[in-house]
């Protein structure tokens, strides 16, 4: 993430400030646990091809990965569009199911 697009350019002269926005950014490591990433197809705020690049890094790092495009929502509707998907995601993990993956085969 660039500092110089959210906001006063001269955060990023911030050492610490510096050190907390690159400690949001995903995919630098491999995760403890599966991950359920979902996207909604019409979201223009975060596109489709982000989320999508983000699924290919984590899959890379040998994440265990469920990724899911929900076509009629958008940044705002996907966790109502995708509830039932994360409820019953949820239960199968507490249940001790292991956790399905859509990353491809290396």
């Amino acid at each position: 993430m660039q500092l110089q697009r959210v906001g006063n350019p001269n955060w990023a002269r911030n050492a610490t400030l510096r050190r907390f926005i690159d400690s949001l950014e995903p995919a630098k490591g491999r995760s403890a646990g599966p991950i359920l990433l979902l996207q909604g197809e019409r979201d223009q705020t975060v596109p489709v091809e982000v989320t999508t690049a983000l699924n290919k890094e984590l899959c890379d790092l040998g994440d265990v990965v469920n990724y899911r495009i929900y076509a009629d929502a958008n940044h705002e509707s996907v966790l109502s569009a995708s509830y039932k998907d994360v409820a019953a995601w949820l239960r199968d993990r507490l249940q001790g199911q292991p956790a399905p993956s859509t990353c491809q085969p290396r």
